[in-house]
């Protein structure tokens, strides 16, 4: 039995601490409201959650000595406390209210005595502490006891905040995750849902977004007057997470509608940047990088135009030498009127062309080093003998290895065509 304050505030104390372990807000009032009842005696308490929407208390937590019919007539009884302006005002106001007499009995029967503490934190009003306090098994002065009390009052006001904030923010980060989710679904179904199959080429194209939604984009444009013909675009807007990936929807679209009205692309590409300009230009500094070329089949001619972005390889098979489609062209979105080169190259059986966002070339590893075109061009020419889809895989892996256990950093996209 614990005889002077210094005992009772002692086990308080390690109560306290031992509630903070716990996660579940139940859990944490009962273990306070058992060690409280160990301490002092009281047999009989509870607390009750205030809501402020519907202006009434919605939760009760009752400690384990309290019966369970008890507990319905305290639940009954507390919640008519906010019918009396008088007892509902002083705990709003942070002061302690005493119900003695027949009026306590009213509330709690067969109790000479209820106290109730308000649970404030920051002025917002939490609930209330309620207890039996006609019958304690110690004998302590009672200012003494109602500050052992408030002590715990205070204790209990914190744990609630802390949990509520917590499962606040639990139900908000499951919102957030269902939005992105959403957004996924949204950004990968503008992306082509399947590659195009074309007598005389093979095509294979992945992308690796760095969180849930990024902005990197790809596209395959078909022509109607020319069936043996296909345009191949890929794309990267600055950044990446929601902002990215709404900057990305704008900008497929505006590359989908420019490319099927213009057949060159360096008007095409004139024309994305001027309507992609006037959409950022509150927004700077946003910009988006593309690349874009047509591939006749009959010809094997490859006409391809650049924003800013990096330069795909071109493994020519009869040289066994790995070249670079540069061509000069400023990004998307940061100026008007800019003009952009356009080239043309002569394609053969067995060159591979080797579309990527610079998430794979600025990959770095955990020195900070970064991945580099170098070891891209390394594993084009190594596994030159095998298809698209197997390249591509090879190329992931290898930057994954590269990685290590960094976490990935940037958008990581893929094309591969192969001139069979």
């Amino acid at each position: 039995m614990m005889r002077t304050n210094y005992e009772i505030i002692k086990y308080l104390s390690r109560v306290m601490e031992k509630s903070r372990s716990a996660m579940s807000l139940v859990e944490r009032v009962e273990i306070c409201l058992e060690g409280l009842g160990e301490a002092i005696g009281i047999k009989k308490s509870a607390v009750y959650l205030w809501s402020p929407e519907n202006r009434c208390f919605v939760k009760g937590i009752c400690s384990k000595w309290l019966p369970l019919k008890s507990q319905r007539i305290i639940s009954q009884n507390i919640l008519s406390i906010t019918i009396e302006e008088t007892i509902y005002y002083k705990l709003r106001k942070g002061q302690s209210v005493v119900i003695d007499g027949k009026e306590s009995s009213s509330y709690l029967p067969d109790t000479k005595s209820i106290f109730v503490f308000p649970l404030i934190v920051k002025e917002v009003f939490l609930g209330i502490f309620v207890m039996d306090f006609g019958i304690i098994s110690i004998r302590v002065d009672k200012n003494e006891l109602l500050d052992l009390i408030n002590m715990c009052s205070n204790h209990l006001s914190i744990s609630i905040e802390n949990v509520q904030l917590y499962e606040r923010m639990i139900r908000e980060n499951e919102r957030y995750k269902e939005e992105l989710n959403i957004a996924y679904t949204i950004q990968h179904s503008l992306l082509p849902r399947d590659i195009p199959t074309i007598a005389g080429i093979n095509i294979s194209a992945k992308s690796l977004p760095a969180k849930i939604v990024g902005g990197d984009f790809y596209y395959f444009k078909r022509f109607r007057a020319d069936k043996h013909a296909i345009g191949i675009a890929i794309g990267d807007v600055a950044g990446k997470g929601v902002p990215a990936a709404l900057i990305m929807a704008m900008a497929l679209s505006t590359i989908e509608h420019c490319l099927g009205y213009f057949n060159k692309p360096e008007i095409a590409f004139a024309n994305i940047n001027s309507i992609i300009a006037s959409h950022l230009e509150k927004y700077s500094p946003h910009y988006v990088s593309a690349f874009y070329g047509i591939l006749n089949l009959k010809s094997n001619n490859f006409i391809y135009c650049k924003a800013g972005h990096p330069p795909p390889l071109w493994y020519r098979r009869a040289e066994k030498e790995v070249h670079t489609l540069d061509v000069r062209g400023t990004v998307f979105g940061l100026f008007k009127g800019k003009k952009f080169e356009q080239k043309t190259v002569q394609l053969r059986s067995g060159d591979k062309i080797i579309f990527y966002t610079d998430g794979i070339t600025e990959a770095r590893n955990e020195e900070g080093e970064l991945f580099g075109v170098k070891r891209l061009k390394e594993i084009i020419t190594r596994r030159k003998d095998v298809k698209p889809l197997q390249l591509n895989t090879s190329i992931f892996r290898a930057v994954r290895r590269f990685i290590g256990r960094k976490i990935q950093e940037d958008d990581m996209t893929l094309i591969t065509i192969e001139i069979l």
